[in-house]
């Protein structure tokens, strides 16, 4: 099993089938919109692990893709803005911990953090021009007394921030492994320009650190915080507890306005910064940033509000309450909000598109609703699990199931990926457990699914081939329509397959 994942891996970085007919090399690929839930397909595949992947994710600026496994391995995969096919595999590590080891990215995304088995150390390797194999890291941070569970990258990638399981937060210089400063604390929160941390103490008091140097900026009497956030602009700070405020942060000395609250259980600000949107049992209110006042409200969340996400441009909002239900609100330049539609099914997880124009909202039922969140239409739907992930520019949907990921998008994405299909089928077709007819079949793919295949006959008839949901099968080579040049995978070390 081991020697045939570690050869599909190889195979992916090595080896580029003729694209099939339908995709058009050269041109510009473009955002999944809400009519295209009927346009999408499985474009490649990440087959690097051996057992069930457990944790993946897109990097913030989705140059790349992170993959970890019940394995023990933690993989990098090439996204863009990198000299590789989309899919290839930048560096694959050991000692991968589920639960325990994390990661961070610098701003441009040229280096990552890792932290060790054992959750003590870490290590930062170089992501764009990684060495062959295991890389060696570019810097290692000396082993700790208490588990790192949270990193940051500061002050232009000079710092590290973590934090640790005795609740303490430690800036590291990066040149030296020297630790600058350590502060004892419950949350943090870092500026979008990661020039400044906020750091709440567990006396509620939130010290500001300028993120080079780690001298206090400013003390904050922010009376029984428990949480902050900066707003996207950096120029403005909220801390909520005991009580909700909003700070002022372009003034020599930040003033605060106290918003009127209960005790809030979340918030957030808008994308641009103008409001703050806290949630206080069943309703979520917006606060004008730079005068406290309320300037709209969200109501009537059964049983409590889950989360609540905002279009980048701001006119948009979707909220779901503890029960599932899903809700688009509208909101107008001065703040007022209005419910344009109360999704029809119940939702566990929601994406909205970069241009505003698109959400595309989850359930448990593995299938995705694309809405049209303009005019508040259901457009179509998609077979997506609750966890898939979509990446930052809204081109590729990762669905992992057991060791592969596939990546899901538009079935004219014009992009090379470094695990092509091979071809599309014509038919209906079995997979087969062996290269001939005389056990049962597997599975039965429909007309037109794409196939991936790493191995084939030495005829030629059969092709070895590996599934979206993880299974490896054999289905006939004539099935194929738009197929590249068979002739050059691999033979598999088999007996010759009967014909049907």
């Amino acid at each position: 099993m081991k020697a045939r994942w570690l050869f599909v891996l190889l195979l992916a970085a090595l080896f580029t089938p003729t694209m099939i007919a339908a995709q058009s090399p050269g041109e510009d690929t473009r955002q999944i919109r809400a009519e295209d839930a009927s346009n999408l397909g499985v474009l490649t595949l990440l087959a690097g692990h051996e057992e069930p992947i457990i944790e993946k994710r897109f990097s913030p600026g989705g140059t790349a893709f992170v993959t970890g496994s019940l394995d023990s391995t933690f993989c990098v995969w090439h996204v863009k803005a990198r000299d590789a096919a989309p899919g290839t595999a930048l560096m694959c590590l050991p000692n991968y911990s589920a639960g325990v080891t994390t990661h961070a990215w610098s701003a441009e995304e040229d280096s990552i953090a890792i932290t060790s088995g054992d959750g003590l150390s870490i290590a930062i390797y170089d992501t764009l021009d990684p060495a062959e194999g295991t890389p060696e890291p570019k810097t290692e941070i000396p082993p700790g007394e208490a588990v790192y569970l949270q990193m940051a990258f500061v002050a232009e990638d000079t710092n590290l921030l973590v934090y640790d399981v005795f609740d303490t937060f430690t800036l590291i210089d990066l040149a030296t492994g020297e630790t600058l400063t350590s502060y004892e604390g419950i949350e943090h929160a870092i500026s979008p320009d990661r020039e400044q941390i906020a750091i709440v103490t567990f006396d509620g008091e939130t010290f500001l650190l300028d993120s080079t140097t780690g001298e206090i900026i400013d003390t904050l009497n922010t009376e029984g915080a428990t949480h902050a956030v900066f707003d996207p602009e950096g120029q403005y700070l909220a801390t909520w507890g005991e009580q909700t405020l909003i700070w002022d942060l372009s003034h020599d000395t930040p003033d605060a306005e106290d918003l009127d609250t209960d005790m809030v259980d979340n918030a957030t600000f808008s994308p641009a910064g103008q409001y703050l949107a806290t949630w206080e049992g069943d309703t979520i209110r917006l606060w004008e940033s730079d005068s406290g006042n309320e300037a709209g409200s969200m109501p009537e969340h059964d049983g409590g509000v889950s989360a609540l996400v905002f279009s980048p441009n701001g006119e948009r909002a979707i909220s779901i309450d503890t029960t599932g239900k899903g809700r688009l609100w509208d909101i107008d330049e001065a703040g007022n909000v209005s419910q344009l539609l109360l999704f029809r099914d119940n939702i566990d997880g929601v994406a909205i598109s970069p241009d505003s124009t698109t959400a595309i909202v989850t359930r448990l039922d593995f299938f995705a609703r694309f809405y049209d969140i303009e005019a508040g239409q259901l457009r179509g739907r998609y077979e997506a699990p609750a966890d898939s992930l979509i990446s930052p520019d809204w081109t590729l949907i990762a669905i992992n199931a057991g060791p592969v990921i596939s990546w899901h998008g538009l079935r004219d994405d014009p992009r090379e990926f470094a695990w092509m299909p091979v071809g599309e089928l014509e038919v209906a077709t079995n997979v087969r457990q062996t290269p001939s007819t005389e056990l049962a079949r597997i599975s039965v793919l429909p007309a037109g699914a794409p196939i991936f295949a790493f191995e084939r006959t030495a005829d030629s008839d059969w092709l070895h081939i590996l599934l979206p949901d993880s299974t490896a099968g054999w289905i006939f080579a004539t099935n194929l329509q738009n197929a590249g040049d068979l002739e050059a995978l691999p033979v598999a070390d088999l007996p010759p397959a009967e014909d049907e």
